[in-house]
């Protein structure tokens, strides 16, 4: 009896185990999408900056064909937008390199989340095995009646059963 109830106390453990892996997973999880979640802040803050950037070069540029006496036509212009268009590039880049991190961060959450619930059916798993084990060899150890011929006798045809153990 003592065997089935240790066996019991083992399962228990399994099962808190495969618990307790799933609360660390699920942790874990929440720290992955606080990180995404701050990558879309920084996305957004790298866009605001960008556009400044942009609009900065833009009126630079600007002024200082104005202050020449140039007008904006021509090679100043195909400067102007050549520049722009450089500067979009690099912005959108920015935004994909950060979105492709975002998304990594989101990944690796779900990936925790699957773990975690893997981990608590692992435990119902393992505590199930173990019980079935130990019910199987405490099965396999319990005496046997059998009959013998003998001393003991009493019944019809002089026989008893004894108990044995495997």
């Amino acid at each position: 009896m003592a065997m089935m109830a240790a066996a019991a106390a083992l399962a228990g453990m399994q099962i808190g185990q495969g618990f307790a892996a799933s609360r660390e997973a699920k942790f874990n999880a929440k720290l992955y999408e606080q990180q995404a979640g701050a990558i879309d802040v920084k996305k957004r803050l790298q866009l605001r900056q960008d556009e400044r950037a942009k609009r900065r070069m833009a009126g630079t540029l600007t002024s200082r064909v104005a202050k020449s006496g140039i007008q904006l036509s021509g090679s100043p212009l195909a400067v102007l937008l050549d520049n722009l268009t450089e500067m979009e590039l690099d912005q959108q880049i920015g935004q994909y390199n950060l979105e492709v991190q975002k998304q990594y961060s989101l990944s690796a959450a779900d990936r925790y989340r699957r773990q975690g619930r893997a981990s608590v059916m692992s435990g119902f798993t393992n505590a199930f095995s173990t019980m079935l084990m130990s019910g199987f060899d405490y099965g396999s150890r319990t005496p046997k009646l059998t009959p013998t011929g003998g001393r003991f006798g009493g019944g019809v045809g002089g026989g008893s059963a004894m108990a044995t153990y495997p």
